[in-house]
């Protein structure tokens, strides 16, 4: 008997008692190819893997395939069941099951704060948005995909016309940073991000008016905590510089070479803005072992 004389009848029997295209085939001699054909013109699921293949079906494995032929999303399946969204996807597909019909709620309630997020979809990202409005980034995500709002960086933007932005005036000509620090709070340092990387703005203001890169560290010179003035600023060398003339114009004598312990002053030698003299190596020493004590 060729595999076209095996009954369809026959064939169908075996389909619906739950056996596999291999098996029939074996009973009946009936191709494989016209076994799957009738199979699928009569919409009966393959049979999982775990029947043939000896794996324990899930627990949850008949609910699952009742769920599928409903037309019930992989999520939904998976929150109903309790199975990983993974396995689902998996007794889909060995199912012979097509995609969910049964589609999720587009009417819930909008997020408290979605006109907010909304107004920020197109100048900032989801992460920032998030953090400056104090909500999930997912919730911020979904605002997004509803409405189809992209977020295109700003590119080309002048370095120094963000750095003026960040900058409010106070009295006195003092400069103070109203822009975005290392961590929360007024105790983090002023951060500006140039290429992805968080750079100072002191030291910036420092370079573009000395036309030259600081050497150590770039503080304020007016007395004025947090300045950023460009000609308010100077760095170590600066500061060095002009409190050995202070030390000079009040009579007092040269720094010596070394400080009474041996430290080369070259390399530890600092100054106060009234031209006093301290080693930097010793008060570090000092300070050690008080906190020690």
């Amino acid at each position: 008997m060729s595999t076209a004389d095996v009954p369809e009848t026959e064939v169908l029997a075996l389909l619906r008692a739950g056996h596999t295209n291999a098996e029939i085939n074996r009973r009946t001699g009936a191709g494989r190819a016209r076994v799957g054909r009738i199979r699928r013109a009569h919409r009966i699921p393959n049979v999982p893997q775990s029947v043939y293949c000896g794996r324990k079906d899930h627990p949850q494995g008949r609910r699952m395939r009742l769920l599928l032929s409903e037309g019930y999303t992989n999520a939904e399946i998976a929150r109903r069941t309790g199975a990983d969204v993974t396995t689902v996807r998996r007794y889909r597909r060995l199912g012979g099951f097509g995609p969910a019909t049964i589609r999720p709620r587009t009417d819930r309630q909008r997020h408290p704060r979605h006109d907010d997020i909304a107004a920020r979809l197109a100048t900032a990202t989801d992460k920032d948005i998030a953090a400056e409005l104090g909500v999930d980034k997912s919730c911020v995500a979904k605002v997004r995909r509803e409405l189809g709002v992209l977020f295109v960086p700003t590119r080309g933007r002048p370095v120094a016309e963000r750095w003026a932005e960040m900058l409010l005036i106070i009295r006195g000509g003092h400069l103070v940073w109203n822009g975005p620090r290392s961590r929360p709070g007024p105790g983090g340092s002023p951060v500006l991000k140039v290429r992805g990387r968080n750079v100072s703005p002191g030291r910036l203001g420092f370079e573009w008016a000395t036309g030259r890169a600081p050497v150590g560290s770039v503080l304020p010179e007016c007395g004025q905590p947090g300045c950023l003035a460009p000609d308010h600023l100077d760095d170590a060398a600066g500061r060095t510089e002009v409190r050995v003339k202070v030390r000079y114009l009040l009579g007092k004598p040269k720094a010596r070479e070394t400080c009474v312990r041996g430290h080369d002053q070259a390399v530890y030698g600092r100054y106060e803005p009234n031209g006093n003299a301290h080693c930097a190596a010793c008060r570090r020493d000092n300070m050690r072992v008080h906190r020690a004590a």
